[in-house]
C-alpha cells in the first residue's frame, strides 16, 4: 500500500517528489511540443487542434518552465520575488488545464487508449504547477506577497495573449488557414477581406514543384523572391500570387492540411472532392 505521507515528510520523499515535478513539469512537456501529436502543429493528418493557440501555449510553457526552475534556485529570493515566480507557476498550471479541457473530448473519444493517456498529461503538469506555486505564493509574506501576486498574474495572463495576438497579426498565412478551416466546405471566401492593404489586378495559383522558370513565364516577369525558387522544392504548399502594374504585391502558402483548396480572381473556398 502506498504511503502518501512520503510526499511532504523526508528527504527522500523531497527528492521523489522533485523528480515528478521534473518530469511533469519539464520533460513531458517538452517532449510533447517535439513529438506534437496534432495539438499545437499541422500535419498530414489535418489541422491542429490548438493551432490558434500555438504561441500563446509556448510562451505558457517557457514562463511555466522558467519560473518552476526559478523556484527552485531562488532559496534566499525576496517576498515579491517569492510571489511571483509562484503567480506563474499558478498561471502555467491554468493554461494546462485549458488544453486539458480542450482536447478532453477527443481524450474521451480514444478512451482507454496510449493516444488518451498522452492526452491526459497535461493534468500531471497542473497539478505539479499548482502544488509548487501555492507553496512558493504562501512562503511570501507581508505587502511583497501581494505586489509579486498581483505582478506575476498580469505578466503570465498579458504576455501569452499579446504574442499570441502579434503572431496572428504578423502571420497572414496561418491566418488565411485557420479561417479557411473554420469556414464550411465549398463557402467562398472574398479575397479582400483576408489580403488587406494591397490592391491587385491579377491572381495566379502555383501547386508543389512549380519551378521558377514556370512560375516567372506564367506572370509575364521575372519575380526576384526566393519564394519562387523554393516552389519548385514544396511538394504540397498551394502558392498563391498578387500582381499589380507587372509586380508582386503579396503572397500567401496553403498548406495541405488546409484541404483541397479554389481559388479564383475574388473568392477563396475549401472543398471536398478537390474539383474547383
Amino acid at each position: 500500500m502506498t504511503d502518501w505521507s512520503k510526499w511532504r515528510w523526508g528527504s527522500s520523499a523531497e527528492r521523489l517528489q522533485d523528480r515528478f515535478d521534473i518530469a511533469t513539469v519539464v520533460v513531458i512537456p517538452v517532449l510533447c511540443f517535439v513529438l506534437d501529436p496534432g495539438i499545437l502543429r499541422d500535419g498530414a493528418w489535418g489541422p491542429a487542434l490548438l493551432s490558434p493557440l500555438q504561441s500563446a501555449v509556448y510562451v505558457c510553457a517557457i514562463v511555466s518552465i522558467g519560473s518552476f526552475g526559478l523556484s527552485h534556485l531562488l532559496s534566499t529570493a525576496s517576498n515579491v520575488t517569492r510571489a511571483l515566480v509562484g503567480m506563474g507557476q499558478l498561471c502555467g498550471s491554468a493554461a494546462a488545464c485549458l488544453v486539458t479541457l480542450r482536447i478532453l473530448p477527443q481524450v474521451l473519444v480514444l478512451a482507454f487508449t496510449a493516444v488518451a493517456l498522452v492526452g491526459l498529461l497535461p493534468v500531471a503538469t497542473a497539478f505539479s504547477l499548482f502544488r509548487r506555486g501555492i507553496r512558493d505564493v504562501r512562503r511570501a509574506t507581508g505587502r511583497g506577497r501581494v505586489v509579486g501576486a498581483m505582478l506575476g498574474a498580469v505578466l503570465g495572463a498579458v504576455t501569452p495573449i499579446v504574442v499570441g495576438a502579434a503572431s496572428w497579426h504578423a502571420n497572414p498565412d496561418r491566418r488565411v488557414q485557420l479561417i479557411l478551416q473554420d469556414a464550411a466546405r465549398d463557402q467562398k471566401i472574398p479575397l479582400r477581406a483576408l489580403v488587406s492593404g494591397s490592391a491587385w489586378q491579377h491572381v495566379y495559383v502555383f501547386g508543389g514543384y512549380t519551378t521558377e522558370q514556370r512560375i516567372n513565364e506564367t506572370l509575364g516577369f521575372r519575380w526576384p523572391s526566393d519564394v519562387a525558387k523554393t516552389q519548385a522544392m514544396n511538394e504540397a504548399d498551394l502558392l498563391i500570387v498578387f500582381v499589380s502594374n507587372g509586380q508582386v504585391v503579396h503572397y500567401l502558402r496553403i498548406p495541405i492540411a488546409t484541404g483541397f483548396v479554389c481559388v479564383d480572381q475574388s473568392s477563396i473556398w475549401r472543398t471536398k472532392e478537390g474539383k474547383c
